[in-house]
């Protein structure tokens, strides 16, 4: 199988032409796709048919699914291992809304490698999913708080059965706006018993590229090795600041757009859009 590579930004993204990931692809091929990855961060195919059960199975050239989280009184989603970003259906997660810059599952012990996302319903205009590079902020940095930033670990928290998480109509994510002074709206003195949480470190190293990433994550920490919250919380808000002006790329969805990306490398955000239009995004999560 002949496909081409196309690079969509100065720094990372690259899209994907001549595949059909609905069908069985050779061994070559997969190899090619693995690399490609590697070396871009995140990947763009377009003008795509493939239901539920083959965009698993293309999924898995990338690594293992990551379980869907259970969260209580939400219906369960109809395919095992899947959720969707909807605000038609009745087991969709975060349906409206704008979101700000972050990276997914940095509260579970191994958090999610890859995100992909697949259009099903997309609006005319907004919702799109912004992407930076969080090795771009590494080097914007500047030396001392890049050096301070590496011996720094984070303790993140995210709470699944908080209002918003399921799904209120409307409501903008509790971990977006309701930041106070830049903190996470959740603690362990309100999460629900079992609500994730891990340490981490605020510069993590990639062991395939070597490359640094750093995994600011304002709305999900709740503490900090060896400093107090205040401190920690300061030095988040200066990375924040001197990640403004970092190149971006905005990607304008079309229905049958299947987009993923390295969650670990990139931070992730959702342009506002009309909550009477409809979107529907179907989510794969692996490890």
């Amino acid at each position: 199988m002949t496909i081409n590579i196309r690079p969509l930004h100065e720094t990372f993204g690259a899209e994907v032409i001549g595949i059909d990931p609905s069908r069985e692809l050779d061994e070559v091929t997969k190899a090619r796709l693995r690399e490609a990855f590697d070396r871009y961060d995140l990947l763009l195919v377009r003008d795509i048919d493939f239901n539920a059960a083959e965009q698993a199975r293309f999924s898995q050239v990338f690594g293992r699914p990551a379980p869907a989280p259970v969260i209580a009184g939400a219906p369960a989603p109809a395919d095992p291992d899947t959720q969707y970003v909807s605000n038609t259906r009745s087991d969709g997660i975060i349906p409206n809304g704008e979101m700000a810059y972050h990276m997914d599952h940095v509260f579970d012990p191994e958090p999610v490698r890859i995100l992909m996302l697949y259009g099903m319903q997309v609006p005319g205009t907004g919702g799109a999913t912004k992407f930076r590079s969080t090795n771009d902020i590494y080097y914007k940095m500047d030396e001392a708080l890049r050096e301070k930033a590496k011996s720094i670990r984070c303790l993140h928290l995210f709470d699944f059965n908080s209002e918003g998480v399921k799904g209120e109509g409307g409501k903008p994510a509790p971990w977006d706006e309701e930041l106070v002074d830049g903190r996470s709206p959740f603690s362990l003195e309100t999460a629900s018993p079992n609500a994730p949480r891990a340490w981490q470190p605020l510069i993590w190293h990639n062991p395939r590229t070597g490359k640094p990433a750093v995994w600011c994550n304002p709305g999900t920490t709740i503490a900090f090795e060896g400093m107090s919250d205040s401190e920690g919380y300061q030095i988040l808000g200066r990375i924040q600041e001197q990640a403004n002006g970092v190149p971006e790329y905005a990607h304008e969805w079309r229905k049958g757009d299947m987009l993923m990306w390295n969650n670990l490398t990139l931070q992730h955000a959702r342009t506002p859009f009309d909550p009477s239009e409809k979107r529907t995004l179907r989510r794969s999560a692996l490890l």
